[in-house]
This record gives C-alpha cells, sequence and structure tokens, in this order.
C-alpha cells in the first residue's frame, strides 16, 4: 500500500499497485466501526461482486486494495459501488 497510488471516493479508499504476475487481485479492508458482521459481508460481498464485472476491463495487472470508509454505515447500491470502483481504478492505472 505504501508503494502504491490510492484514490479517493464517497465511499471508499482504493490502492492500486502494479504487480509481476499477470493477475489482477483484490484486497479489502472493512473495519468493524461500519458495522455488525452482517454489515462488513454485505459491504464485501457487493466489492467482490464490482470486481468480478469489471476486473477485464482493466487492462494491466495490479493488486487493488479497497478500504470501506468507516463514516459509511449502510452500502450504498450495486451500480454506485461499481461506478466508484471503476473510476478509481481506471484512474489509477491511466498513468
Amino acid at each position: 500500500m505504501k508503494k502504491g497510488r490510492r484514490f479517493n471516493t464517497a465511499n471508499l479508499l482504493v490502492f492500486v499497485n502494479a504487480n509481476q504476475i499477470a493477475k489482477r487481485r483484490l484486497g479489502l479492508i472493512v473495519s468493524k466501526q461500519v458495522g455488525n458482521a452482517v454489515v462488513r459481508n454485505k459491504w464485501k460481498r457487493k466489492i467482490r461482486e464490482c470486481f468480478r464485472v469489471k476486473k477485464h476491463a482493466w487492462g494491466t495487472a495490479c493488486d487493488i486494495v479497497v478500504m470501506v470508509r468507516a463514516k459509511n454505515k449502510e452500502a450504498p447500491p450495486l451500480h454506485v459501488m461499481e461506478a466508484e470502483l471503476n473510476r478509481a481504478v481506471l484512474k489509477l492505472t491511466e498513468a
């Protein structure tokens, strides 16, 4: 996370770092401050689904770490989260 680039969105903090393997990998950080286990797992399921749908649109092989911002207790709709994650990753991988 120290070597990579980061991007803030309304709900997420996204870190991207290039890797040497030819795969895109996802890491998730969802703090207990976000909510109980049910709420945290809902966040993780939605982020994983966004990653699954969009990962082929992101050209480079990279490690992506997504941190949910603690101020947000409820997960936004899937299309909002997908747009935020897509915008962040495209912004960070273009350079």
